[in-house]
């Protein structure tokens, strides 16, 4: 199953990062380029108490 997420602050990278986790394919989207080059870049905007997750293998940053 695909999966938007639109917008990509604190709740919905939080969102896209965990559905990504379980196994979903999910595309997320923002309209603030500085938020999408930070997530390229493999900066969260949230705390990961697992240290170095490939969280972002699954997830297109559009």
């Amino acid at each position: 199953m695909r999966i938007a997420v639109i917008g990509t602050g604190y709740l919905g990278a939080v969102h896209a990062a965990g559905m990504a986790e379980l196994g979903y394919e999910v595309v997320a989207v923002d309209v603030d380029e500085s938020k999408i080059e930070s997530l390229r870049n493999a900066k969260i905007p949230f705390m990961s108490l697992t240290s170095n997750r490939s969280w972002a293998s699954t997830l297109t940053i559009a």
